[in-house]
């Protein structure tokens, strides 16, 4: 079974924000409002899982300031901003109509750092339907801006969400280590604690699949070792919990899956929801206990459903199908 992999840097806002204080007297009236837009915007990121009306309306206000004082680098993190807030609520649709309005503007005013983090987020969407060709498509912009760029950060998004889509095929797994290893080393340059989590959770993921759970469990505990917020780590806590399972440790594989089902619950990450509850019915399957992983099973279909999850819905008819025919 290939589980999904993790996405980097959706909601990072640019380094040239800058200054996210009250508007000085001795600013300009236009320095002044940029800089209050700019404080918007990072309000606006504060509340994209816990309040997202909240976050969609701080980035409202930000956008139409911004248009005001012709401040086009805001109006396109507005709409960014907004976009976010929409996929984490798993509106997909809605979520490519702001990204694709916020790409407009970054390619009117050619800033290639954005128009790379977009492209970057259109596939994550395109993932997330199960349309690799199209989420490929789009890293592989995301990977040419970035390098026009320079930005290094991008780059490396880039490349582990690249291996992201070539780990969905088993007969891709050497191609996607070959992108993740490309991008471990720029981690460590960088000295970017949380992508480095992510992707030693992937290549941990991909030695799972092939069944070296040694390497797997050792990139899996230095993605631990790498959050400094247990929160960063859900995605870290699933891939153990399946892991556990595998070796049928199920008290493990159990604590891991709720710790994440916990987390996504508290910040409200559907998708990750999903993958929790999934995890959880897996491990009710080994133990044989198949009107539990039903209840579960039922739980992430439900909501996979409503987010158009195609990938975890894949698994879940199959596993589902499993878990009944074992109790005829």
């Amino acid at each position: 079974m290939n589980f999904n992999k993790i996405i980097l840097c959706l909601f990072l806002l640019p380094c040239s924000l800058i200054g996210f204080t009250q508007p000085s007297a001795e600013k300009s009236p236009v320095e002044s409002d940029s800089i209050w837009v700019n404080s918007l915007l990072q309000q606006s990121k504060r509340y994209f899982t816990d309040s997202p009306a909240k976050a969609i309306s701080l980035a409202l206000q930000a956008k139409n300031l911004a248009e005001k004082i012709h401040y086009q680098s805001g109006e396109a993190y507005a709409l960014k901003n907004i976009g976010i807030t929409y996929y984490y609520q798993g509106n997909f649709i809605e979520a490519l109509d702001f990204y694709h309005q916020s790409l407009r503007f970054f390619q009117s005013i050619n800033d290639y750092v954005g128009i790379s983090n977009i492209y970057n987020n259109i596939g994550v969407v395109y993932y997330d339907q199960s349309d690799d060709t199209k989420a490929l498509e789009n890293y592989l912009q995301s990977l040419k801006f970035a390098e026009l760029s320079g930005d290094k950060l991008r780059i490396l998004s880039a490349l582990n969400n690249i291996g992201g889509v070539y780990s969905n095929r088993d007969s891709a797994n050497d191609m996607a280590l070959q992108y993740y290893e490309m991008a471990l080393p720029i981690c460590e340059e960088l000295g970017k604690i949380d992508e480095l989590g992510a992707i030693c959770t992937n290549i941990g993921t991909i030695y799972l699949e092939k069944k070296e759970n040694t390497k797997a469990m050792f990139y899996f505990n230095k993605a631990l070792k790498a959050y400094r917020n247990p929160e960063d780590a859900l995605d870290a806590y699933n891939s153990l919990g399946k892991l556990y399972t595998s070796e049928k440790k199920f008290d493990s594989a159990l604590q891991n899956h709720n710790r994440a089902l916990g987390i996504a619950e508290k910040l409200n990450i559907k998708l990750s929801i999903v993958k929790s509850l999934t995890g959880l019915g897996d491990v009710y399957i080994k133990k044989n206990d198949y009107r539990d992983a039903i209840v579960y099973y039922k739980k992430a279909e439900e909501l996979a459903s409503k987010i158009n999850a195609s990938h975890e819905l894949k698994d879940l008819y199959q596993q589902m199908c499993m878990a009944y025919e074992k109790l005829l």
